[in-house]
């Protein structure tokens, strides 16, 4: 069967890993003063941090709409597919589920995944369903599997600063004003379609990071060691970005660890200097 590979453009996947997989981006939109770009086409994460530096205030992101999704199935199955896997950033985060999931409706043989992440989690559930159907299995069985996949997906990120969620709105002024006085460096982890907020690192955040990779791989078993990611935005320190990905290689000997800069959607909320590991642990019941 041939299957057709869409995601938004919160999986945050490089435009080499979109080629090499064949994979479909569809970019959410940016909002920056009365200007509408498209994410990762449009504009790029830098460019958001240069707007939020110079007083122009917070870029904010807006959904895919329906309209975009169906268009985008059309030309799939047009163009030969028999079968399209869509995947959207959590529903708990984004209408982009409610919207794919609309515009399926009116296909055969469309799945639309729900990722309960965002970023380099969602791709993760890109590139298995891109080996499963290297496998040979069909859209309806991944989609199956990609069911209990997803429940095993760990993402998390230290943010270098509150700034960003404060001017989004998403943390109060008095917790901003505490990680500033104390220096404190919060771990954000997905957990059942949310981002929350796991341990708090004190210090700079180039000496916290090691810290933070060894919390989430350390002596943990019943890791999937086939792939993991650092998706970042260290725009200006590609040498501590490779140090960090060497030590989740060294840790757990993953057989590939992608490094990817993270897009839009992760930059608008949580800011310059931001770095995640990515991986999927083990089914126990497979």
């Amino acid at each position: 069967m041939k299957i057709k590979l869409i995601a938004d453009s919160t999986c945050d996947l490089s435009d080499q890993l979109l080629e090499q997989y064949a994979v479909q981006r569809i970019p959410l939109h940016i909002i920056m003063g009365e200007q509408d770009y498209l994410d990762g086409e449009e504009v790029r994460s830098q460019e958001i941090f240069d707007f939020f530096n110079t007083g122009k205030g917070m870029a904010m992101t807006a959904a895919i709409n329906a309209a975009t999704f169906a268009e985008s199935y059309q030309q799939a199955f047009a163009n030969g597919a028999e079968g399209v896997l869509v995947f959207t950033i959590s529903a708990e985060l984004s209408s982009c589920y409610a919207n794919a999931l609309e515009a399926a409706a009116g296909f055969q043989n469309v799945h639309v995944i729900d990722t309960r992440s965002l970023s380099t989690g969602g791709g993760l559930l890109v590139l298995a369903a891109a080996d499963m159907a290297a496998e040979g299995l069909d859209a309806a069985e991944i989609a199956r599997r990609l069911e209990v996949k997803k429940g095993l997906v760990d993402t998390s990120f230290v943010i270098d600063t509150l700034e960003y969620m404060y001017r989004g709105g998403r943390c109060s002024g008095a917790t901003k004003l505490g990680a500033d006085l104390l220096n404190i460096k919060p771990c954000l982890v997905m957990r059942n379609g949310f981002l929350e907020v796991g341990r708090k690192y004190r210090g700079r955040i180039q000496k916290v990071l090691p810290g933070y990779i060894c919390d989430r791989l350390k002596g943990q078993t019943g890791i999937d060691k086939r792939r993991a990611f650092i998706t970042h935005t260290f725009f200006d320190e590609p040498e501590l970005v490779r140090q960090m990905a060497n030590m989740v290689k060294e840790l757990q000997g993953f057989d590939e660890v992608l490094e990817t800069q993270a897009g839009c959607t992760v930059s608008c909320h949580c800011g310059p200097r931001t770095l995640g590991v990515i991986f999927c642990r083990q089914d126990a019941t497979a």
